[in-house]
């Protein structure tokens, strides 16, 4: 019975890899876009809070 290789089969190459998937040369994020993820996610809690509330109450 015979063996298969241990380095035979798929093959990686890292800097092809790297070429196919570029990270962009800059990121534009601007204020507004930071203080409206932030104002999701406030309110996001408060609505959970508000949905614990009616749990606290009953129990």
């Amino acid at each position: 019975m015979l063996q298969a290789p241990v380095f035979e089969g798929l093959s990686f190459d890292a800097p092809t890899f790297l070429e196919d998937c570029p990270a962009p040369a800059e990121v534009d994020i601007r204020r507004g876009q930071v203080l409206q993820a932030l104002v999701i996610a406030m309110m996001i809690i408060v609505l959970d809070e508000v949905a614990d509330l009616g749990f606290e109450i009953a129990g």
